[in-house]
């Protein structure tokens, strides 16, 4: 068995906390857990909940030990990709394990299937509020640069998958729409089972945490979910999807993490390439591509150990450091050869240290970047007072740009010595 990963989920639920899994016919979230628990899932100390800013989650319904067994989903119960229709319409071999998967779940919720399921999703106007593939471009002009490059390439893929599945999808009464919103689904909600993305029932529900408070278990079997540590009733139960940046997280699921002076997720990383690279000389630039280390310079957040939630006032400040790879290329445009190449196989300096070197280099660069970020949170300030169809896309916005400044602004202040 493995632990398994799942794309994010987008929710912009705003319903009251459901305080029982069946707590009343007319509620769908009771009514769809109670229809999990007809096809096998087993729920042992977990209930849906909705959660203020963010959507629709999973809590626990008592104190559970670490290790213990909290949900368990047979393979009968997973939604997969309809192997016959995916074959008869040539998409088995054509078609991306995403497409395959949006394919066939447009086919079943045009047919009326998984409508206790499909309720406790987000609707298409969801997907379209949060999610940047949708915004306009007046919106998209405000993107932090580390961000389009992803949102090409997602856009890259959609286009790819519609124009694979457009024909088979017509012949099912289907628009692209109705494609759209499923592969939006299959894009937040799925999990990866033997070979194939599938969508895995009542899991679904979970929230993302990079420091999650469960591990979900992929067996030839199904999905269980077990507590990771000791869980206290009424305290939410999440997982880490993946080791992804904020960017990415906004980019390809619609929200952005918070975070605050004492705790950023330990996954997240400030991009810097569009402020670095333009600063190298050619020579440098090809020197650095010879050995590996052009691109893909960050801030990354040093460790912090606590556990406490992101209110925390007991820690310091999050610190930031530059990459690896930044360091090197720092380097590689204040030292010699020799010693930057030194610095590069023995991770540190061939003489004395030359950390205040490369911040000297940095300040200004980042500098420059701390104030681009200034200014773009004034302009989203300023448009989002009169642009509320956007509220959800300048909020997320607004919030990355606010965690780019804090992050360059804290780095900058504790070198400035």
């Amino acid at each position: 068995m493995t632990r398994s990963t799942k794309r994010a989920r987008v929710s912009t639920a705003t319903e009251d906390p459901i305080s029982s899994p069946i707590a009343s016919p007319a509620d769908k979230h009771a009514i769809f857990t109670s229809w999990a628990r007809d096809r096998g899932v087993i729920i042992n100390s977990a209930a849906a909940k909705i959660l203020p800013g963010r959507g629709a989650g999973l809590v626990a319904t008592k104190t559970t030990k670490s290790e213990s067994s909290i949900v368990k989903v047979p393979s009968r119960a997973l939604f997969k990709p309809d192997a016959k229709v995916l074959k008869r319409h040539g998409l088995d071999r054509a078609a991306s394990p995403q497409a395959k998967l949006a394919s066939s779940l447009a086919v079943a919720l045009n047919t009326g299937q998984l409508i206790e399921w499909s309720a406790t999703w987000p609707t298409m106007e969801d997907f379209e509020a949060s999610m940047p593939m949708f915004w306009p471009e007046h919106v998209l002009a405000h993107l932090p640069a580390s961000v389009s490059a992803p949102l090409a390439r997602q856009r890259a893929d959609y286009a790819r998958d519609w124009r694979v599945v457009s024909k088979a999808v017509g012949h099912s009464g289907l628009a692209e729409r109705d494609f759209a919103y499923a592969w939006c689904i299959a894009n937040s909600r799925s999990f990866s089972w033997k070979g194939q993305m599938v969508l895995c029932l009542w899991v679904d529900y979970m929230n993302h945490a990079a420091k999650g408070s469960c591990e979900v278990i992929v067996g030839e079997g199904g999905f269980e979910v077990k507590a990771g540590r000791d869980v206290a009733e009424g305290e939410e139960l999440t997982f880490a999807y993946g080791a992804h940046s904020n960017d990415k997280l906004l980019v390809h699921y619609g929200f952005v993490p918070e975070s605050t002076i004492h705790h950023a997720s330990p996954d997240d990383e400030i991009r810097l390439d569009h402020v670095i690279l333009p600063q190298l000389s050619q020579d440098v630039k090809s020197q650095l591509q010879d050995l590996g280390y052009l691109g893909s310079y960050a801030l990354l957040p040093t460790e912090n150990s606590c556990s406490e939630s992101l209110n925390c006032s007991k820690c310091d400040a999050q610190s930031w450091e530059p990459c690896f790879k930044t360091q090197v290329a720092v380097r590689a445009a204040v030292l010699s050869c020799n010693e930057w190449e030194y610095f590069a196989t023995n991770g540190d300096d061939l003489v004395e240290d030359q950390s205040h070197a490369v911040f000297e280099w940095l300040r200004p660069v980042l500098d420059e970047f701390r104030l681009d970020a200034d200014h773009q949170m004034s302009a989203i300030d300023r448009v989002r007072v009169t642009d509320k169809e956007n509220a959800a896309a300048w909020a997320s916005l607004h919030t990355r740009w606010r965690q780019i400044r804090s992050s360059l602004a804290t780095y900058l202040e504790a070198n400035d010595t």
